[in-house]
């Protein structure tokens, strides 16, 4: 199943951004705040509707960010000008 946006726990975060990290190469150190556990509140879209339409998701997360990715890095001299 693909997920909109990722689920709140810990390890789903983690998950989360070692995800980033693979696409992107980050090599350098992500710092967390544990006064902020929870971090920031999910922000989830609800698709019912257009799943009762018969509406599916035909991109996983893992693909959607490594096309966003590729998109991005073929693309961002432009949406810097």
């Amino acid at each position: 199943p693909t997920r909109s946006s990722p689920p709140s726990n810990a390890f789903a975060r983690n998950h989360w951004q070692e995800l980033q990290i693979q696409v992107t190469s980050y090599e350098g150190r992500i710092e967390t705040d544990p006064s902020k556990p929870d971090g920031t509140p999910r922000k989830l879209m609800d698709v019912s509707r257009l799943r009762d339409m018969g509406w599916q998701a035909s991109i996983g997360l893992e693909e959607g960010i490594r096309e966003t990715y590729r998109w991005f890095l073929e693309n961002k001299a432009a949406i810097r000008a």
